[in-house]
Formats: structure tokens, C-alpha cells, sequence
């Protein structure tokens, strides 16, 4: 059909433009969300029960519940953040749509997560989804944006500016290498 056909074609030009530093990137961003997804559910059940870790464990279901559950809440995490181009975006001018971008899709992890966990029978407390939710929103939206505060940190300390040559040819290296005499002014 037309649009397998549309999909193979963006799908071959996105594989296309991956570069190994990209590669890497989402690699860690995948790696990343992964852990924020897990840490945020136990955050919100530490949270729930007033940082009394040792009343979490020993009262209740709760933290075997969610661990129960993990695996399949990462997954599902996954896909959707993969879905909403959490992965392919352009962090370096990351906006308001991005953030909402980011809104949307946690508030669909966490919806989807409560959902799970009623169908599979695993009972968590009510505040859970809600906080797991504040915590997600938070914690991905900082590892998103904090890639872009790092690049613009890195471009504001970097003294030389970038500068394209273009038609010159060897003529360019005339321009572009150190010459003796900024050895000596330096």
C-alpha cells in the first residue's frame, strides 16, 4: 500500500542519517528513560509512605507489585516515548512543544501503567499513579532539556566561532591554519 511504502521511504532515510554519535546518544537516552521510568514508580511509593522505607517493605505488596510489573511498564514506557519522537527530536532547541510533547506522552506511560497493574491484578495506592506521574514529567523532561543547557554552556565557553569557507578550495587553508605569528600573540 501507498503508505508501507511512505513509511519504508522515511524509515530508510532515517537510518540513513544516523550517524554513530546519534546512535550513541539515543542509546543513552533509551538507558536513561528505562531507569527514570522504574525510579520515578519507587520514588512515588517512597513518597506515599513518608520515606519509611522499612514500612514499605515489611506492611506491604506494594514494592513487589511494582517490581513484578517493571518489566512490562518499561517496555510500554519505551514504545510510547519512541512514539511521541521522544528519541528523534532535535534537543538543542528544545520549546514548549517539546515539554509538551513530554506531558502527554508520561501522562499516557503512567495512565497505562495504572491500567496494567488493575488488569494483572497488582495493587498499588491510589496517590501512586499521580506521583509517578510528577516524578516522570520531572525527571524526563530535566535529561531532555539538561542536553540542551550542556550544548549551550559548551558553545557560550568556546571562544572561536564557526565559520563556513565555501569555493575557496586550497585557498581555505590559507584562513583557516594557525599561522607563526598567532603562536607568538598567544
Amino acid at each position: 500500500s501507498a503508505a508501507s511504502d511512505v513509511y519504508k521511504r522515511q524509515l530508510k532515510y532515517s537510518v540513513q542519517r544516523m550517524t554513530p554519535t546519534k546512535a550513541v546518544r539515543i542509546a543513552l537516552l533509551v538507558i536513561s528513560d528505562a531507569l527514570i521510568l522504574n525510579i520515578a514508580s519507587f520514588l512515588a511509593l517512597w513518597v506515599r509512605f513518608e520515606f519509611h522505607f522499612e514500612q514499605l517493605v515489611r506492611e506491604t505488596e506494594y514494592l513487589n507489585n511494582i517490581l513484578r510489573f517493571a518489566p512490562y511498564y518499561t517496555a510500554f514506557g519505551l514504545i510510547v516515548f519512541a512514539l511521541f519522537k521522544l528519541y528523534t527530536s532535535l534537543w538543542q532547541f528544545a520549546s514548549i512543544d517539546e515539554f509538551l510533547k513530554i506531558i502527554l506522552a508520561c501522562f499516557i506511560v503512567d495512565a497505562g501503567g495504572y491500567a496494567g497493574m488493575h488488569l494483572m491484578h497488582l495493587g498499588i495506592p491510589r496517590s501512586h499513579p499521580v506521583l509517578n506521574g510528577i516524578f516522570l514529567v520531572i525527571m524526563i523532561t530535566g535529561v531532555r532539556f539538561s542536553y540542551r543547557f550542556m550544548r549551550q554552556y559548551r558553545r557560550a565557553n568556546n571562544s572561536c566561532r564557526r565559520t563556513m569557507i565555501i569555493g575557496a578550495g586550497q585557498a581555505c587553508l590559507l584562513y583557516t591554519s594557525p599561522s607563526p605569528r598567532d603562536a607568538h600573540e598567544s
